[in-house]
């Protein structure tokens, strides 16, 4: 390990730390992200924005809110009140998508179709046609199955925070 890696790693193990140290989230939870972390082959500007997206997601979890969570290494999409899983899926990630923490801007129900518009220019959205993706999906998008996203509609908002890391 390079002493920029070390040092690097040292400051995550830090900042991971004092955060959880005030969260409701567990040492277990702590060792977790941690581990991925120190797995990842990333240059310095991806680091960086990698902890800043993992860093507002621990952030959330002080909160009791809804909120959506988006793992790209599980492939999860992980509907959260507070601490406690609402709802968890797997989610189809197209080309070109955005880590990092992000408002929804809008939702959209268009026949068979549910859309939800997220601040970087993104969308979570339902396949139109059976297991194959949504007429038109942007670069970007993530495809939820279409149950899920119809048992969480009503209680998606503007004040709806999406994590992606």
């Amino acid at each position: 390990m390079s002493l920029f890696a070390a040092r690097q790693r040292r400051t995550i193990d830090a900042e991971f730390t004092r955060t959880f140290s005030k969260s409701y989230a567990g040492p277990s939870e702590l060792n977790s992200i941690t581990a991925e972390l120190a797995e990842m082959d990333l240059a310095k500007g991806a680091l960086d924005k990698e902890l800043e997206s993992r860093m507002a997601y621990i952030g959330s979890l002080k909160a009791l809110d809804f909120y959506l969570s988006i793992d790209t290494a599980k492939k999860t999409f992980i509907m959260k009140s507070g601490n406690e899983i609402v709802r968890e899926t797997s989610v189809q990630i197209a080309p070109a998508f955005g880590k990092g923490a992000f408002a929804v801007s809008g939702k959209k129900f268009s026949g068979a179709e549910f859309t939800i518009f997220l601040s970087n220019g993104r969308v979570i959205q339902s396949p139109s046609v059976k297991n194959g993706p949504p007429m038109g999906a942007k670069p970007g998008s993530f495809i939820v199955p279409k149950a899920d996203l119809q048992a969480i509609w009503d209680q998606i908002t503007p004040e709806t925070r999406v994590y992606v890391f």
